[in-house]
């Protein structure tokens, strides 16, 4: 049965810590949740958006005329068949990354361990086409299953999926229109369980210390643009590092991470302040290499 609360707060469902309230929050545990969706939306009225551990939304601040959708379908992973090199598995969107990524290295399942350090969970990797070192969540699809308003509940082989560079979109579902996703097939290399864990482990501390993972942060907050160096680097070459409005500021380890309140030593922050930063960081970034940043980050 959904639950719907009213009046959630934001910055108490985001990694950065920042936000206002929304209209209502939905959480739906199980697909048989999924059909009174729609109906339960439309009476509360306001924009829908998909929340999962909301590690890469920066939400703005006041009364947001937005209605959260908080799929919880954890779900053990599951093994569905096994090759001699290579298996499919089944994981619920609701489970968290990092323990999935966990899970395959103990399992000899390979191709993902470059997503470690990413937090979130699944479903947020999905909808992201979540990215590192080379490695993006939907290279490993197979297949997907999607919930929408339109279409209602469908199981979507990866070849039907259209993703890209932080994208990720089902067809015949207009443009901005919601969809939540239940579940998804993952198609991955199976290896000495003993390598994926030291490449995991690898990966995870060449992250560590780079990059503040542990810190209040949305993770990236601008797309590496195509043809020229990565965002990170541009930034911090046009002097976006240390860049500060009140306890918002731009990391002295990774320019493209905004830390909210631990690294300035002051507490709160505001999307203001955050969205100010963005603009001065963006700005810096176009006048020192006339390229135009694009924010990584969804704003609500």
């Amino acid at each position: 049965m959904l639950s719907v609360t009213a009046n959630p707060e934001l910055s108490a469902r985001t990694t950065l810590r920042l936000g206002g309230i929304a209209i209502a929050e939905i959480v739906a545990r199980s697909v048989a949740d999924l059909e009174a969706l729609p109906e339960t939306a439309r009476r509360l009225g306001g924009t829908v958006r998909v929340l999962g551990r909301g590690s890469n939304i920066l939400a703005r601040d006041g009364q947001l005329p937005i209605v959260l959708l908080r799929p919880d379908f954890p779900g053990e992973p599951e093994v569905l068949s096994k090759k001699p090199d290579h298996a499919l598995i089944c994981v619920g969107t609701g489970i968290g990354l990092p323990r999935l990524l966990d899970r395959l290295a103990e399992w000899g399942l390979s191709g993902l361990e470059g997503l470690a350090g990413i937090p979130g969970t699944v479903g947020g990797a999905l909808a992201m086409n979540a990215g590192s070192y080379g490695v993006e969540f939907c290279a490993k699809l197979h297949s997907a299953r999607v919930f929408s308003p339109e279409k209602g509940l469908l199981d979507i082989p990866a070849g039907e999926i259209r993703f890209d560079y932080r994208a990720f979109n089902i067809p015949g579902v207009t443009d901005g229109a919601w969809f939540v996703a239940t579940h998804c097939t993952l198609q991955l290399e199976r290896r000495d369980p003993g390598r994926c864990t030291r490449a995991l482990r690898e990966t995870f501390s060449k992250k560590k210390a780079s990059q503040p993972i542990s810190a209040r942060s949305a993770g990236c907050v601008f797309k590496n643009p195509t043809g020229y160096l990565p965002a990170g680097k541009l930034l911090d070459l046009a002097g976006v590092k240390g860049m500060s409005a009140g306890a918002l500021i731009f990391s002295g380890m990774h320019a493209n991470f905004l830390i909210n309140g631990a690294s300035s030593g002051k507490s709160g922050g505001t999307a203001e302040q955050a969205l100010l930063l963005m603009e001065l960081a963006a700005r810096a970034v176009r006048a020192t290499f006339g390229i135009g940043l694009v924010p990584e980050i969804l704003i609500w």
